[in-house]
């Protein structure tokens, strides 16, 4: 594929994606698994700040920085103007992306890392309800059950009853229902934008939406705190970068249970900076989850899977 630069990707408008070769496939899961270990890094972070800096507020300088991080490129590539009949669906990407951030920083500070990144892959089971109830797809019973299956997953990791469900674990689910619309509308705009278009006038439209919020729990950060939120803000534009490259290459549920990775490299993390061991539930509810949104994730690509 003549990509010499990560977004040298011509869209395929309304043209059917040409078949997918070996070669797409396989870089699209190391883009993948890119994205996963930003991620990873990034939920360490959030973490060690969420001592001194509130979730709001991180947000902010996560697309602050972002915008600072992509400047030079922004410079050199000049952005394509948006169509008019795309436009809301920039802004409504953007806001789910808000809503994502801020559950999911919010979710980390409050229950261990491997728990929390666990939960977030429920988001394949959110994409599958949101498709019979928003979209209107006729979801066959195979989805629907490992939709469910998915759920139980969930209730094994928090085990309501035996085990206090905090806040932390509602952050987690809301965050992977904003994922869940977030990579819709990814999987809607590639077909039609350039790459260089979704993830550069991503923090453009974020910046705005984190302001004032931020302003409500604001504290200066301190030079070190700096640093920490310029690698955070880096390291989520290049978890944009990965993800964008992997869906221009390669079928989104194709590459999308790769995403998965999350899980051992965070658990790394968790243990080796924070001394946290996630316990058996925590990897058998994870095991679950991971095998129905596979599942649901490549069904959905299938003709008549719906």
């Amino acid at each position: 594929m003549p990509a010499t630069h990560p977004f040298d990707v011509t869209p395929d408008g309304t043209e059917e994606r040409p078949p997918l070769r070996g070669a797409d496939f396989a870089q699209g899961v190391v883009w993948t698994i890119c994205a996963a270990a930003c991620l990873a890094c990034m939920a360490a972070i959030a973490r060690h700040l969420s001592t001194t800096i509130h979730p709001l507020e991180t947000v902010f300088f996560r697309a602050a920085f972002g915008i600072v991080v992509l400047l030079p490129w922004l410079v050199r590539v000049r952005l394509p103007l948006v169509a008019r009949h795309r436009l809301g669906v920039f802004v409504f990407r953007s806001l789910l992306e808000f809503s994502a951030m801020s559950f999911w920083i919010g979710g980390i500070a409050l229950m261990p890392v491997a728990d929390a990144i666990a939960l977030t892959f429920t988001f394949p089971l959110f994409m599958t309800v949101l498709a019979a109830l928003v979209v209107g797809e006729t979801v066959r019973p195979g989805r629907w059950i490992a939709t469910v299956v998915g759920f139980i997953g969930v209730l094994i990791i928090v085990r309501p009853g035996f085990y206090h469900v905090g806040t932390g674990a509602g952050c987690m689910l809301l965050a992977a229902l904003s994922i869940a619309g977030s990579r819709t509308a990814i999987k809607i705009l590639i077909r039609a934008e350039t790459s260089e278009a979704i993830v550069g006038y991503l923090p453009i439209y974020l910046l705005p939406l984190t302001v004032v919020p931020a302003l409500l729990v604001w504290r200066t950060p301190d030079p070190m705190e700096l640093l920490w939120l310029l690698l955070f803000g880096g390291l989520g534009t290049l978890a944009q970068f990965c993800w964008t490259r992997s869906y221009a290459l390669a079928d989104f549920a194709a590459v999308a249970p790769f995403d998965f990775t999350q899980l051992p490299f965070v658990a790394a993390l968790g243990f080796v900076i924070f001394g946290e061991r996630p316990d058996g539930w925590t990897w058998a509810g994870a095991a679950v989850i991971v095998i129905s949104s596979a599942y649901l994730l490549r069904s959905g690509t299938k003709p008549h899977a719906r």
